[in-house]
């Protein structure tokens, strides 16, 4: 039996993508992987994710719009969202947590930080 926990990683930039995929899966994570809203849904379905740490700015359906749907969803109210952006701007965070992620964390990620809030959320 596979005990490992799933993240599912989302944004819209390969090269952070593969990033925070080699760092999770150093770690014992298992990842997923989605470069756009509409796959993030369709994945998240899928693979039926632990954790999702989801890029605010995506194409098509951004982090935001994704966020709620996961949080509106029955089947998916539950899993964690963890909001990944370069944006400072209050109006982000706020945005974020009406939403209803769980956390917000900024670009550049601090990884340790990121894994606070990863273990935190497992927890729960």
């Amino acid at each position: 039996m596979n005990d490992k926990k799933k993240i599912l990683v989302v944004d819209d930039n390969p090269q952070s993508v593969e990033m925070i995929t080699v760092l999770l899966e150093d770690i014992g994570f298992e990842v997923a992987k989605a470069f756009s809203g509409e796959a993030a849904l369709c994945v998240i379905r899928l693979e039926n994710p632990d954790i999702v740490l989801l890029d605010l700015n995506l194409p098509g359906i951004d982090g935001l719009g994704v966020c709620e749907k996961i949080k509106n969803d029955p089947e998916l109210k539950d899993i964690p969202v963890i909001m990944v952006t370069g944006e400072r701007s209050g109006e982000a965070f706020e945005g974020a947590m009406k939403k209803r992620a769980d956390r917000f964390i900024n670009k550049p990620v601090d990884f340790d930080y990121l894994m606070r809030a990863v273990e935190e959320l497992l927890a729960e």
